[in-house]
């Protein structure tokens, strides 16, 4: 006799993001579950299969009436460490060689304010303007003429630096995370101010062995609850290091003739830069830091369906 029957509808879909940072949906069901006013009791467990690759996967529920309306949502989510794959099937069918790097890997960097990693190789900042540059080895079972295309994946973002990250031995007067002080919430060492509506923009010139790949514009220095992996990797030691932060994906396709020149010279140079006219900064993020569990890669794309 009452609105919603006597059943109602669960619906549960696990999606996530793979070593390339593609979305996939793993697997959709749904349950019928009895419903009475007041019901609070629980349900039969729910098993899931997680997928057999690297990811970050979310397992996401709604609570549906007989009308498709949703009368409750939640989520929980899962990391999955597996090997990174030397092949990768892609979304559209072909296959490509996945060759990459870790994110404090660089071989060269200068930053004008500050340079640093966090956990020692999880993610790797630099504030104000300057660069990262990493070097990727050809790999020597691939031949240019397989390669149809190039791609270089990263998670990146700007980086502010926040007073915690100074190297600052002002002296402080009260507790300023009660006003006191400098008035800098940001010095707290666990702090990492979450995602709100005042930007902390960046643009950062991609070059591939000297030729610029592409221009992009990091909007902001975000932290909250979609940086799952930057949860996932804390110590349990009460202290938190950049937790919820993460960065936008970007795919920057590679010049032909930098690809060429990459396979005569044996490297893949990556430059990342941040110029003088807009000094926010640039943080990389590795396969276990951030929104998605991808390191900074290379993506060679073979021709055909041959490989």
């Amino acid at each position: 006799s009452h609105a919603y029957g006597d059943s109602l509808t669960l619906q549960f879909e696990l999606y996530g993001w793979n070593s390339i940072g593609e979305r996939e949906v793993y697997s959709t069901s749904t349950r019928r579950v009895v419903y009475r006013p007041w019901m609070s009791e629980a349900l039969a467990p729910l098993t899931v299969a997680m997928p057999n690759e690297r990811s970050v996967a979310v397992l996401a529920v709604r609570l549906e009436d007989d009308a498709g309306e949703v009368l409750q949502r939640n989520f929980t989510t899962f990391v999955v460490n597996a090997a990174e794959p030397a092949i990768v099937k892609l979304a559209d069918g072909r296959s490509a060689r996945l060759v990459s790097v870790g994110a404090t890997a660089y071989v060269n960097s200068h930053w004008s304010q500050k340079t640093w990693n966090v956990l020692d190789s999880l993610k790797a900042d630099g504030a104000g303007s300057g660069f990262f540059e990493y070097r990727i080895p050809w790999p020597k079972d691939v031949k240019p003429s397989d390669v149809t295309e190039a791609e270089f994946i990263v998670e990146a973002s700007s980086k502010q630096l926040f007073g915690k990250d100074r190297d600052s031995t002002v002296r402080d007067n009260g507790d300023y995370m009660r006003g006191g002080g400098l008035q800098d919430p940001s010095r707290n060492r666990n702090a990492y101010p979450m995602t709100d509506e005042k930007l902390f923009p960046s643009a950062i010139t991609v070059r591939v062995n000297g030729e610029v790949a592409g221009r992009y514009d990091l909007t902001d220095d975000p932290a909250d609850h979609r940086g799952i992996l930057s949860w996932y990797s804390q110590k349990r030691d009460k202290f938190l290091r950049e937790a919820g932060s993460y960065g936008q994906l970007l795919r920057v396709a590679i010049p032909a003739s930098a690809v060429a020149r990459a396979e005569r010279s044996g490297e893949i140079v990556i430059r990342l830069e941040v110029g003088d006219a807009m000094p926010g900064g640039l943080a990389v993020y590795g396969a276990h830091f951030g929104r998605y569990p991808v390191d900074p890669s290379v993506l060679l794309v073979f021709r055909g369906a041959g490989h």
